[in-house]
């Protein structure tokens, strides 16, 4: 969670070389939420961290276009995010219903 805030929150990234990789942007917002998504579900109700993870999507969005001016607010990465969350929730769903609760 905390690498989530680091990577949402920041004024930049570092290059990673990855750059010219299609998607890849989208790809990074997918596994932060899905991995921030599943680590919470494994500790804190379901309904608060849908909701904890809904207002991330906004706010990060929000927060990105407004205040961070190497970064931009995307609907694309919104998109991502949430395609992150149901992942993440998915995740955790099905390891829940393997070990018969």
């Amino acid at each position: 969670v905390g690498v989530q805030f680091w990577a949402l929150y920041a004024p930049s990234l570092p290059d990673v070389g990855v750059d010219g990789i299609p998607f890849v942007d989208k790809i990074g917002h997918i596994i932060i939420f899905a991995l921030a998504t599943w680590a919470l579900l494994r500790v804190f109700d379901l309904r608060l961290v849908m909701a904890l993870m809904v207002v991330q999507l906004v706010v990060s969005e929000v927060v990105q276009g407004l205040f961070l001016p190497g970064r931009s607010g995307d609907i694309g990465d919104a998109i991502a995010d949430a395609v992150g969350i149901a992942v993440g929730w998915w995740t955790w769903r099905t390891a829940t219903l393997q070990d018969g609760d």
